[in-house]
């Protein structure tokens, strides 16, 4: 108790040892944060938010995403630790009774196109065969699994806009 009410006297007589100490805890709790170690629930609504938001503007797909962001079927978010090598790593729990945990990686890749120009100039575009073939091995390399080749096909002719009719030509023009 007596230390307690000495403090103020002390941290002013050592104000630069005092300082030190405080700026060197403020910089361990950044590095603990940073390192992913602890990690706070904002992380967590704040991801939400932008994801609904890709949602809503037509960026991202999902077969939860509905489910997140229009019906909040998906509640309880919790941020968990020591997760290296990801941007952000939360549980959920949908309807009262299943447990999700979501997974963002650290670096989003830039956006690849599935063509290759020649020294002419002229676009190279893969055929439907190519076009699986690469598919298949983007998830197999992403998602540590693999899908057989009907729902590759059906992944293949995906469009965000699922009402519009793609030709042939039209998946080949940028």
């Amino acid at each position: 108790m007596l230390l307690i009410r000495r403090l103020p006297g002390i941290i002013y007589n050592y104000k630069y040892t005092a300082t030190i100490i405080f700026l060197f805890i403020v910089l361990f709790v950044y590095l603990l944060f940073y390192w992913r170690v602890i990690c706070s629930d904002v992380e967590s609504w704040q991801h939400v938010n932008n994801l609904c938001q890709q949602y809503k503007n037509k960026q991202v797909v999902g077969d939860l995403c509905h489910s997140l962001c229009v019906d909040n079927k998906i509640t309880s978010f919790s941020c968990q630790t020591f997760h290296a090598g990801k941007e952000i790593v939360f549980s959920a729990v949908k309807d009262n009774d299943i447990r999700l945990v979501f997974k963002r990686i650290r670096q989003i890749d830039q956006e690849t196109h599935v063509y290759w120009t020649d020294s002419i100039g002229v676009n190279h575009y893969p055929s439907e065969k190519d076009f699986e073939f690469l598919i298949i091995n983007h998830i197999k390399s992403r998602l540590n699994t693999t899908i057989p080749p009907d729902q590759c096909k059906l992944i293949g002719k995906f469009s965000l806009d699922s009402h519009v009719v793609e030709t042939s030509d039209e998946r080949h023009q940028e």
